[in-house]
């Protein structure tokens, strides 16, 4: 996995670190559950409900029938491409950035790497949310680390 973010954001750097190196022993599956969870939660603070989103219920869905082994690579890959077509649309730049970490979550599916770009994109939907806070960007970094170390035990 690459090691520095690939998108431009205020963050917690020793936190994000840390988020790196569990990711790169956390197999893909505990990846996607973990991305998925902070997804939503990313769409959340920028007032999208995922559930009245179709094309995030459904990409979201996919991801899971992936987990279960019910889904292929491709479908996933298809689901995330949807996602960034309609984040490319969005007008506000949280929402867009709240649609990214969303597409990335499920591409989870496609290649792990995608998981962190999401968290990525989670802290910037959070920090957008409140103001460029960089309080927010611990407080995201923090959740994220707790909610990884859970899925890592799980896989």
């Amino acid at each position: 996995m690459q090691k520095g973010p690939k998108i431009s954001l205020t963050d917690d750097g020793p936190l994000r670190t840390e988020i790196h190196r569990i990711c790169e022993t956390t197999d893909r599956r505990g990846l996607a559950r973990w991305s998925i969870l902070l997804a939503g939660r990313a769409l959340h603070s920028a007032g999208l409900d995922p559930d009245s989103i179709e094309c995030v219920r459904e990409g979201f869905a996919v991801n899971g029938r992936w987990q279960e082994g019910l889904a292929t690579v491709g479908d996933v890959r298809r689901a995330a491409f949807v996602i960034h077509r309609i984040a490319r649309a969005c007008e506000s730049e949280t929402e867009r950035a709240a649609l990214r970490a969303a597409g990335h979550a499920v591409a989870s599916g496609h290649v792990g790497e995608h998981a962190l770009v999401a968290s990525d994109y989670a802290v910037r939907t959070a920090c957008l949310a409140d103001l460029g806070d960089i309080g927010a960007a611990t407080r995201e970094r923090l959740l994220q680390l707790e909610e990884l170390r859970g899925a890592s035990e799980h896989t």
